[in-house]
């Protein structure tokens, strides 16, 4: 990763996430990644969390283990009214 100030877009939202999860950690690790799930989601504008799906397209980003798993539900939720609206 680069140096803080000269971060890219995607290194800056894989650190948010990182340091938001880093701070919820202390739970259990699935109420931890809900609880960053529901964090991103409140706080994040949508185009931020859709320029994070599109780096984790690509490959691994460096999310740590909490933060993955919160993008991993954050994927699920996003999917879930397109599997609706196709039923």
């Amino acid at each position: 990763m680069s140096q803080p100030g000269l971060m890219s877009n995607a290194e800056r939202l894989v650190y948010t996430a990182n340091r938001i999860a880093l701070n919820l950690a202390a739970q259990e690790p699935g109420r931890a990644a809900e609880a960053t799930a529901t964090h991103i989601k409140k706080f994040w504008e949508p185009r931020m969390i859709a320029r994070m799906f599109g780096a984790l397209e690509k490959g691994d980003v460096g999310l740590n283990e909490v933060a993955g798993a919160a993008f991993d539900i954050l994927r699920e939720q996003a999917d879930a009214p397109a599997a609706v609206a196709h039923a």
